[in-house]
């Protein structure tokens, strides 16, 4: 009986003595792996293989963009193995891949920056720049031109910081791309500079996607070129110049002249700006006038930017085809913020709509007063149609809501903002947008302050001291039910 219970004494000390040493060992291998990650930069990597499925909405696009068929080469210059070891570009190369197994037209190679210098050098000098490893290039063989896309066109934040999300705008931006590239000429969206305007990356990837090229032009020393099709006014601040003397050419003067030959002027409005009362004159003489104040309603309040509310189509016949084109792939939910009213008339020679309305509950806050002046909700978005020189008929746009273009509405707030915007350009411009393209959002909340003393202290925790920890609760047990 003794020899028997010295027996199983020495299996419980065996067994505590095997616990801890297995222990020891996960504790030292712990820190060995963290000496080598800490000294040397080694890691291990796990990419997702598929962050996201086509939507689907590039069927429709390339329909209408290349019928033919014609055939489009994408170029990375990393083997398929370096993309996948790069999360970055990793999410790049999956989109492309999957457009590669979806289009017949659309095939993939892969340079090396050493070797395949030449080829690389004339994309290089095309585009004047130095090409990075980086570099996504989309070419056209029947055209012969060629689109180059950095890897910060792919990934945008939210301009303003009221997200923590980042944006991966992968299928759009590629797709927009091969638009370009399969197109002769494009036609060219001009945002004004000169009176604090704002502009955002998703506005200018979105207008990029619907086959614009995009250029910044002083409207008060430039003329506006022959192959411009769209103005973008965004948020400005300050007032455009006009004078008495009609023989004088002014900004708002070309913008006439521009409406008149058949152009479209996009005019993104923000409440809290005031008064631009030359700007706002002459969109009022297109039966589009801007109202004091600013859109408040409490029963529709969204928390994006303080003061943003809820917006909804108008149930006109103008707004009709743009809604229906945009609805086939997202709701009629939207939002913006710094939102104003609009007061709309018809006259000789134009036709203002309502296109986006406010609910019914909104009111006007001027200078801190309320007002409750809207029946059937506040037009907030509205479209004139004018009639210009030699039968061309010309738009004037007008968006009265500052941040309704911000990556906070466009994207990541799931709101139908990107499609109501592309869908009225296709209206005006005839522009072909690939309305409805799914994007990725990426939190970037767990790398936000992540300083380098912050980093240690999680790693010497999760390597060392949780490790520890776990150890000595086990040998605690082990102790405690070997007593008992």
């Amino acid at each position: 009986m003794k020899r028997l219970s010295q027996k199983n004494a020495r299996k419980e000390r065996d067994s505590r003595v095997a616990i801890v040493a297995l222990v020891v060992a996960f504790l030292a291998l712990n820190l060995i792996l963290t000496y080598l990650v800490s000294t040397y930069g080694w890691y291990f990597l796990a990419t997702d293989p598929q962050f996201y499925t086509l939507s689907g909405v590039t069927d429709e696009y390339f329909a209408r963009v290349n019928p033919e068929g014609r055939p489009v080469k994408l170029y990375f210059c990393k083997s398929e193995a370096e993309l996948k070891e790069d999360n970055t570009l990793h999410r790049i190369f999956d989109t492309v891949r999957q457009f590669d197994e979806r289009y017949e037209f659309f095939s993939v190679e892969h340079l090396n920056t050493y070797y395949d210098f030449a080829v690389l050098d004339r994309f290089a000098k095309e585009h004047e720049t130095e090409l990075t490893s980086h570099a996504v290039i989309v070419y056209a063989p029947d055209t012969g031109k060629s689109e180059l896309l950095a890897l910060a066109d792919f990934y945008y934040f939210d301009e303003n910081g009221t997200s923590d999300d980042m944006v991966f705008a992968g299928e759009e931006l590629l797709a927009g791309a091969v638009g370009a590239a399969l197109c002769e000429e494009r036609p060219s969206a001009i945002f004004t500079t000169g009176h604090g305007e704002l502009s955002t990356l998703s506005m200018v990837n979105t207008l990029y996607a619907a086959g614009f090229e995009i250029k910044t032009e002083d409207l008060s020393a430039t003329e506006i070129p022959e192959e411009c099709s769209l103005i973008v006014i965004s948020s400005p601040r300050y007032d455009f110049e006009e004078y008495n003397d009609a023989t004088i050419t002014s900004e708002i003067s070309r913008l006439r002249a521009f409406i008149a030959r058949g152009g479209t002027v996009l005019y993104l409005r923000d409440a809290t700006a005031g008064s631009l009362p030359r700007l706002d004159a002459f969109f009022a003489s297109m039966g589009i006038l801007p109202t004091e104040g600013v859109v408040m309603d409490p029963t529709y309040s969204v928390d994006l930017s303080g003061s943003a509310v809820l917006l909804r189509y108008d149930e006109g016949e103008g707004a009709a085809p743009i809604r229906e084109r945009a609805e086939k792939y997202n709701d009629a939910r939207l939002a913006g913020a710094a939102v104003g009213a609009l007061t709309l008339s018809s006259g000789e020679g134009y036709r203002a709509e309502a296109l986006l309305r406010s609910h019914e509950s909104a009111y006007r806050s001027v200078k801190g007063e309320s007002i409750y002046d809207a029946e059937g909700g506040y037009a907030v978005a509205a479209l004139s149609e004018v009639e210009g020189k030699r039968g061309a008929v010309g738009y004037a746009l007008c968006i009265s809501a500052g941040a309704f273009v911000e990556q906070t509405q466009m994207e990541t707030a799931g709101y139908g903002n990107k499609p109501f915007l592309l869908s009225a350009l296709m209206e005006t411009t005839g522009a072909v947008a690939p309305i409805g393209s799914g994007v990725v959002l990426l939190n970037t909340y767990p790398l936000e302050d992540m300083t380098r003393g912050v980093a240690n202290t999680y790693l010497i925790l999760l390597a060392g001291v949780v490790p520890l920890a776990i150890a000595l609760l086990g040998y605690a047990v082990v102790r405690r039910r070997t007593h008992h």
